[in-house]
């Protein structure tokens, strides 16, 4: 079991057999303030394409193995086998996910990267990755954004293969 407080993962615990747990589910994530609690059997979610939501599961969730059980959960996909990302065609929030709508793919080069983000008068850039060798704070410092915008860029692997995506935090 995982449990978050504030976004961290404050602990993680391995329960062994012969402990009466209430739902029986070989594993479960549990986030505080809740509690909000999701469990399974680790099976692997589905692949499949990338569309218009995107959702980064809790800590909880990664580290519990459950990342195919919220997929399911939301009506979603993975974005990449390896990946704990899941993607979804309509908006839904899940109290155990940060979830994004995402705008568009830009170009995963840095020179092409700054370009695209420059047009878009962006100064201000959050950068989530996950599956890629980036450096996000590195990273920022060397776009040297001077916009007025304020953006939020996800960079990861879908299908094996590094893309950017500019995208909207949502509200939880």
């Amino acid at each position: 079991m995982g449990q978050r407080r504030g976004g961290d993962l404050v602990e993680a615990c391995l329960w062994g057999a012969g402990l009466d747990l209430t739902d029986r589910a070989p594993r479960r994530a549990s986030a505080l303030p809740g509690p909000h609690v999701l469990s399974g059997d680790g099976a692997p979610g589905d692949v499949g394409e990338l569309a218009g939501w995107l959702h980064e599961p809790d800590d909880a969730v990664i580290r519990s193995g459950l990342v195919g059980a919220l997929a399911e959960q939301v009506d979603g996909q993975l974005v990449d086998p390896r990946i704990a990302w899941v993607t979804t065609d309509v908006d839904v929030r899940h109290p155990l996910a940060r979830s994004f709508r995402v705008v568009a793919e830009l170009p995963f080069r840095e020179k092409q990267l700054k370009a695209a983000l420059v047009a878009r008068d962006v100064g201000t850039l959050t950068v989530k990755k996950r599956g890629v060798d980036v450096v996000p704070e590195v990273l920022v410092r060397r776009l040297r954004l001077k916009g007025s915008q304020r953006a939020t860029v996800v960079l990861t692997r879908v299908d094996d293969k590094a893309v950017a995506l500019l995208v909207d935090p949502l509200p939880r």
